[in-house]
Order: structure tokens, then C-alpha cells, then sequence
């Protein structure tokens, strides 16, 4: 009984349901008590009990009987994490000089949070969402191969029902090739980028860079996860891992923020960007 009971641990210890560079879970961690799971300072738990606390505190609880938004926990588990950083963050420089706006939109997930954080501040900063909204543009970068042409469709109506009757909410559809040159007198105190490719992220970085404030700050959505190289490519060879105000996390994101001192960092790994005062 004893050589069968080892045999079958041994096997349960094969079975690896959950691996990363330094971390893993077996079937056999899932039916015993382990540091890794179930003790007070397991990542997992602070993980978890984290979150909790976010939803609570953000209010975030409204996706789940919002009327179009409501599949939020099924379908795309983990993203109301990474909003929930993005609200915090955009909390955070609110009182920097400029409005907001998200490069990448899909279904308006986070535009919807976005929107209600600025509404419950009483902020006067306008909205401005950039998508194609008919999917990605071709792949051009080596690095993209796990995408086609057309990832990632969603239709505008959809984000324009989501907003109908709101003010200080700007959609507009296209490339950013196409589109973003038509708004270059904005100025950005938050910006968050969920563009998934090396083009359109760089497209994104060049945009922002010159016309957010000190004190704003970028949220990068792609940063850490594996099918997104050229994204997290695009922003390495623009800010740079070791700036200062570049802040990887753990859940997958990634933010920045303008402080004078970046302005050395960056420029040793992308252009020199001008300070200059822009209108908006």
C-alpha cells in the first residue's frame, strides 16, 4: 500500500497544472496543504486577497450586471486585475496637465472604468479612444508571429452604444498610422496602451511621449505577456527596462512616469523628446 501511495505521488507530481520561470503547481500541491497554496503568504493568497480588496475599493463590482459588460469575469478572466491598476493609476495623475486616452479599445472594457473614475472625480478631462476596430493592421515585425491580420475585430457601434449619451467621450476609428496626426495638439496627462504589437505600440510611444505631462504616466497593458514580444520589445527600445519610472508587473503590465530626471533614460534608447508646452 505504502509503494502504491508513493507511486501515485510520484505521478500527481508529474502532472504540472500551472508553470512559470521559478513557480509551479501539480495535481499533487492541489490535494495536500503547501506553501504554495494555501498558507497566509503564498503568492497566491496576497494574489487573490489583493484583488479582492481592489474590486471593493474601485467599485469594480458593476461589471458583473452591467448590461453589455457582464462576461468581463468569464471570458476574459484576469482583465479586471489589470484594471484595476489602470484606475489606480489613473487616479494617480489626475492632476497632471492634459486629458486621457486609450490606444486600443476592443469591446470598451476599460474605457467603461476609465470613464467612471474620471466621472466620480468630477474631472473635466476629455476621453479619447483609439481603435481600428476592425482588428489588427498586417503583421509586419518578426516578433508578432502569434497574431494575423483582423485579431482582436470588434465593432465601433458596440463601443458607441457603450458611451451613447455621454459627454466628453471621443471615439475615433482607424489606424493610428491614419488617425493619430489628426491629434496632434493634444496633450496627455494618462494614457493606457493596449495595442498587442511592436508597430502600433511604437506608433503609440512616438504619439504620446512629446505631449504627456510631468506626472502623467502610461499604462501598457502587453508588457509581460508571452504572445506580445513586440510589444514589450517596442517599449524597452523606447523607455528603457532600467528608467526609473518604468514599473514592470506582475500582472502583465507595465507603467511609466513622466518625472523630469526620465527624460536622460529615454533618450538613450529612442530619439529626443521635446518638453515643449502643447495645446489641449
Amino acid at each position: 500500500m505504502s509503494q502504491l501511495k508513493g507511486f501515485l505521488r510520484h505521478i500527481l507530481k508529474l502532472v504540472v497544472l500551472f508553470r512559470s520561470h521559478e513557480f509551479r503547481i501539480t495535481a499533487f500541491d492541489i490535494i495536500r496543504p503547501t506553501n504554495a497554496l494555501r498558507t497566509q503568504i503564498s503568492p497566491l493568497t496576497l494574489y487573490l486577497d489583493w484583488r479582492h480588496r481592489q474590486i471593493e475599493r474601485q467599485d469594480l463590482g458593476f461589471y458583473q450586471t452591467h448590461p453589455v459588460l457582464y462576461d468581463i469575469a468569464e471570458t476574459f478572466y484576469g482583465k479586471i486585475d489589470r484594471i484595476s491598476l489602470v484606475v489606480s493609476s489613473l487616479e494617480s495623475s489626475l492632476g497632471a496637465e492634459g486629458h486621457v486616452a486609450e490606444f486600443g479599445v476592443y469591446r470598451g472594457h476599460t474605457a467603461a472604468s476609465i470613464k467612471r473614475t474620471l466621472d466620480k472625480h468630477g474631472s473635466g478631462k476629455e476621453l479619447y479612444l483609439f481603435d481600428s476596430f476592425t482588428g489588427m493592421p498586417d503583421i509586419s515585425h518578426p516578433l508578432d508571429g502569434d497574431w494575423e491580420k483582423g485579431d482582436l475585430a470588434s465593432e465601433v457601434e458596440h463601443v458607441q452604444q457603450l458611451f451613447e449619451g455621454q459627454s466628453r467621450v471621443n471615439i475615433v476609428q482607424g489606424f493610428f498610422s491614419d488617425t493619430l496626426k489628426e491629434y496632434e495638439g493634444l496633450r496627455f496627462s494618462f494614457c493606457h496602451v493596449d495595442a498587442d504589437l511592436y508597430t502600433s505600440i511604437k506608433e503609440c510611444i512616438d504619439f504620446i511621449l512629446p505631449r504627456l505631462s510631468e506626472g502623467g504616466a502610461i499604462v501598457f497593458d502587453d508588457y509581460g505577456f508571452r504572445d506580445c514580444a513586440g510589444a514589450k520589445q517596442a517599449i524597452e527600445e523606447a523607455l528603457g527596462a532600467g528608467c526609473p519610472s518604468f514599473i514592470p508587473l506582475p500582472t502583465g503590465q507595465a507603467i511609466y512616469i513622466s518625472r523630469p530626471w526620465n527624460h536622460q533614460s529615454t533618450s538613450q534608447n529612442s530619439e529626443t523628446y521635446s518638453r515643449t508646452p502643447v495645446s489641449g
